[in-house]
């Protein structure tokens, strides 16, 4: 999947998903509407069409190319809901780290953090010393890529040493449906509804490149969220038991702090904690996710039966099922699956 830059056509959606991680705790040795956006930077990832098509009341076949049920107005030429919300829990469970095409800004997150810890506490070539015990602040070896966006938004509870990745919070939507979708429809600004061509993927069973509301979202529709990301990065620091304070850290950083659009930086240290909140916009790409088709074959006593078709999580519970439902006397042995 290419990761997309420049200026690009995207519906418009509010809110936007909130994230945080904390690290282990620093201990201290002992007295020593749909426009046009330039996307380039962004949070871009893929998702799958059918959520949000089954928001709008729309489920389609395994290639999109079909309605199985839809609650589509066909006299008004409307959705009977005018405006969709995807949930926190719904966005971390419909993505991997497959599904990331670009982390954008964000690229550099850790290790820029890594540089004002550094600076904190005045170290600029390995700090590993500065850390009591097992107290060391890996932090990903300053990478920050796909995977490490997806544990980013895995929750972690505290772990004995102070760390954890809190829950996802934060929604988005995207109001006024059924008119982006009449505008897209009609200007075909993402090129994916094309009409007269062979290979089309509307749903009209006469004419499958009869674009028209009714098909809902398509794949390659792209969804623009301005506010889509916040990144909430936290380090507890060991207060000092004993006066005068001896951290000084906080004097020891420069002001890091920027907004430029929707994306911005904002550090605040103190003798006890390191804070930094980062924002960034989000860009969705819908696509239509494979579908699993796993073929399972089994014999019974010893006799090849028919293929099964699940997925890999359905394959033994759709061998065990067919065991129940035989004489006892019939054993079903797992073959194979694909």
């Amino acid at each position: 999947m290419t990761t997309l830059s420049g200026l690009q056509y995207a519906f418009s959606a509010s809110g936007g998903y909130q994230m945080e991680r904390g690290f282990n705790k620093i201990t201290l040795l002992p007295q020593s509407e749909v426009n046009v956006f330039d996307v380039t930077n962004a949070i871009q990832l893929t998702f799958d069409v059918k959520t949000f098509n089954s928001k709008l009341g729309l489920t389609k076949n395994d290639t999109n190319t079909n309605i199985m049920t839809s609650n589509f107005n066909y006299i008004t030429d409307t959705f009977p809901v005018d405006s969709i919300t995807l949930t926190a829990s719904e966005f971390t469970n419909g993505i991997t780290a497959n599904n990331i095409l670009s982390v954008g800004s964000y690229s550099t997150m850790y290790s820029e953090f890594i540089s004002y810890v550094n600076s904190y506490f005045g170290i600029f070539s390995g700090f590993e010393t500065l850390f009591s015990e097992e107290t060391v602040f890996g932090l990903n070896d300053g990478v920050f890529d796909a995977n490490a966006f997806i544990n980013l938004i895995t929750k972690a509870d505290v772990s004995s040493n102070g760390s954890y990745v809190s829950e996802v919070t934060g929604q988005i939507t995207i109001n006024n449906v059924n008119s982006l979708l009449r505008r897209i429809v009609d200007a075909n600004l993402f090129g994916n509804r094309t009409p007269s061509v062979a290979d089309g993927t509307a749903v009209d069973p006469s004419n499958n490149s009869n674009y028209g509301v009714a098909d809902g979202f398509i794949a390659g529709d792209l969804i623009w969220i301005p506010e889509g990301t916040t990144v909430n990065l936290k380090i507890g620091i060991d207060a000092e038991m004993f006066l005068p304070i001896n951290n000084i850290g906080p004097s020891l950083v420069q002001n890091t702090n920027f907004t430029n659009g929707n994306f911005s930086s904002t550090t605040s240290a103190t003798t006890t904690n390191i804070n930094r909140t980062l924002k960034a916009p989000m860009l969705i790409k819908l696509i239509n996710a494979t579908p699993i088709t796993n073929t399972v074959s089994f014999q019974m006593n010893g006799v090849s039966a028919t293929t099964i078709n699940s997925s890999p999580e359905l394959q033994k519970v759709i061998v065990d099922s067919v065991q129940t439902t035989l004489p006892t006397d019939t054993t079903v042995t797992f073959v194979s699956a694909s």
